[in-house]
Order: C-alpha cells, then sequence, then structure tokens
C-alpha cells in the first residue's frame, strides 16, 4: 500500500524511472538482437542430412500469439533447411492440462509427419542434428527502427510483424499469410468444430463487419508498451460511419458486458459465436490466472477464441484494435478484406 500511495503523489518521477528501467531492458538484448544467428549451432552433428529447429514454447500467451510465434520460426526453417519441431509439451502454457502437446491439440506439426511427445524430443536430441530457438529474443519493427544502423550491419533472424505492420509494411505482412496458407493445418476435430461455426453463423450472409473489441484484463490493466485499446463508444462510432456498407456485425469480445452494448445498439444485426465470457474486475490478474469450472476449460477456452479469430476472418470489413487476435486475423483472411480500419493510439 505505501508503493501505491508513493507512485500516486510522485507518478512523474516513477513515469521516469520505469522508463529508464524499460531502457534498460531494450539495451540488455542487443547483442541477442543483433547476433541472433549464433543461436545456429548444430548440436550432435550426425552424418544424417536432416537438421530439426525444436521451438520449446512457455509462456502465458493466448493462442494466437503462439500461432504467429510459429510461423515466424517456421519461416527461419523453410529459409534455413530445417524440419520445425514445435515442442509445447516441455514448458508451460495457459493451455495445458497434463503432459499433451498443446500445438497438438490444435494444429497438426507444420513440417513433422508424427506427434511430437516429450519422448519423441528427447529422442531428436539424443540421435539427431538440431538446433533450439533462443526464447529471449525480441525482432520487431521497434527494434529495427532503435537500432537501425546495426541491423543494416547484422540482419535479424526473424521480424515479427506488429498489429499496425498490417498497412506499413505489407510485404512483410503478406510472406506470413503465405506460410499460414501453406503450413497452418487444423486437427480434425477443430477444422470440423470451426467449419459448423461458420456454417451455422456467417454462411449466407452478405455484407459482415467484423469488429474485434478486447475488454477485462487487457483494457483494465493496461499492459505498459502494449497497444492502447479503443474505447467501446469509439468503435461503435466508427461502425455507424460506414454503416452503409453492412449488414450484419460479427463481434468478437471476450467480455459480456460489450456484447450488451452491441445488442443494445444494433439488436438482432449482431453475430457471435458459442464462448465463454468474463465479465469482473481483471486490474490485478490476467485471464489466464481465470479457470472456469467446466470440464477441458483449457482446452475449450482456445477452441472458442481460434473459431471465434477464424469467422474474424471470413468477414468482409475489419474494424479492431492492435492486439494478437487482430494480427491473426489479418493473416488468416489473406489479403481478402473489402475495409479495414485498426485503431492505432499508441501505447500504455
Amino acid at each position: 500500500m505505501e508503493m501505491k500511495k508513493w507512485i500516486k503523489n510522485n507518478r512523474h518521477t516513477y513515469n521516469l524511472l520505469l522508463n529508464v528501467y524499460m531502457l534498460g531492458r531494450k539495451i540488455s538484448v542487443i547483442p541477442e538482437y543483433l547476433f541472433a544467428d549464433s543461436f545456429k549451432v548444430i548440436k550432435n552433428k550426425k552424418k544424417s542430412k536432416s537438421c530439426y529447429l525444436i521451438l520449446e514454447y512457455s509462456g502465458k500467451s493466448g493462442l494466437m500469439t503462439q500461432m504467429i510465434i510459429v510461423i515466424g520460426w517456421l519461416k527461419y526453417a523453410l529459409e534455413n533447411n530445417f524440419i520445425l519441431v514445435v515442442d509445447m509439451c516441455s514448458g508451460e502454457n495457459m493451455y495445458q492440462q497434463n503432459s499433451e502437446n498443446v500445438w497438438e491439440k490444435f494444429f497438426l506439426q507444420p513440417m513433422y509427419e508424427i506427434a511430437v511427445t516429450k519422448h519423441e524430443v528427447e529422442r531428436i536430441k539424443r540421435e539427431e542434428n538440431y538446433a533450439i530457438c533462443p526464447k529471449k529474443l525480441k525482432h520487431n519493427y521497434q527494434f529495427e527502427t532503435m537500432f537501425s544502423l546495426a541491423c543494416k550491419i547484422r540482419k535479424p533472424t526473424i521480424t515479427f510483424p506488429m498489429p499496425r505492420d498490417y498497412l506499413n509494411r505489407t510485404n512483410l505482412h503478406r510472406k506470413w499469410e503465405q506460410i499460414y496458407k501453406r503450413n497452418i493445418r487444423f486437427q480434425e476435430p477443430v477444422y470440423n468444430y470451426i467449419c459448423t461455426e461458420y456454417e451455422s453463423i456467417l454462411k449466407n450472409k452478405k455484407r459482415v463487419l467484423g469488429v474485434l473489441a478486447r475488454g477485462t484484463d487487457y483494457v483494465q490493466s493496461k499492459p505498459y508498451n502494449h497497444p492502447v485499446q479503443p474505447s467501446i463508444e469509439a468503435i461503435l462510432d466508427k461502425c455507424e460511419e460506414i454503416k452503409e456498407s453492412w449488414d450484419y456485425i460479427y463481434l468478437a469480445t471476450e467480455e459480456q458486458a460489450i456484447e450488451k452494448k452491441f445488442r443494445e445498439k444494433y439488436g438482432d444485426q449482431i453475430l457471435i459465436n458459442k464462448r465463454q465470457y468474463y465479465d469482473g474486475n481483471y486490474q490485478n490478474k490476467w485471464l489466464y490466472d481465470v479457470h472456469l469450472e467446466r470440464k477441458n476449460d483449457a482446452f475449450l477456452r482456445g477452441l472458442e477464441y481460434l473459431s471465434s479469430i477464424n469467422l474474424l476472418s471470413k468477414c468482409n470489413c475489419l474494424i479492431a484494435g492492435l492486439c494478437g487476435g487482430t494480427q491473426a486475423a489479418l493473416i488468416m483472411n489473406d489479403n481478402y478484406y473489402d475495409y479495414v480500419y485498426l485503431f492505432d493510439l499508441g501505447n500504455y
């Protein structure tokens, strides 16, 4: 409590110290950023010509961010003659309930023919040539801008497109779209689920505007250096501005209060998919800490999220704030939207 009181009374000093700290963190990763290719040290050096790139993923990011990270390393693997192995069973993540490979609950391996278990990862490390993806690299437009001179000397391994890059770095986004289209494949039950939702919600409906409206933990906690999300009023105003362009709105949101506001304004013109909403105070916690009392909750929340973004990518137009779900929808849409408006309001 004393710390909170000090921050409240010394907001300017606190912000200054925070900015200095974040700058120090950025500077600390410069060696990793500039010399990223040093990770390409092949372990074992067996006679086999095959070389595996193991992505050992752990973290609390949502499923769409996980997918985008896989696409990034898939791009690197394709360009450098690696076979990418997605390992989401060795580390903890928000969709994990046991020792299963979380990636394979939703997707097939993009370059590997069989399922990847901990046992299979250990076999590859023991018997094959392999390299492991570094975990701390921060390859994005911000770093290319800050260290542009150094980057001309030493190119980074991967430049991940940010949501705001959709308009100002179109070639980079097109590459991600192509890799997604060719290499990301759903598990059959997941594919059947999202197809069924598409048939019941969007099929035969013309002129559908997709809207992604983040709420809950993202808006209440305002995570530092993450894109500022638009207010619901701003999104509704933008929907009104182009009202002649749509007959329905498909609304992708995790907060029931947002769905209620849209429903009050547009009634039966609002389309939603089956998903569990979250409402409450999230200033001091994240959605990945919330566990619902239903069987197989971790998998179902990922499935509902994936289906929601897939539906969003099938709409004719898109209005959204900048976040991982927006980026995934843009990649999955493959540049077929008739109209895109992204709220770029800076960072928190």
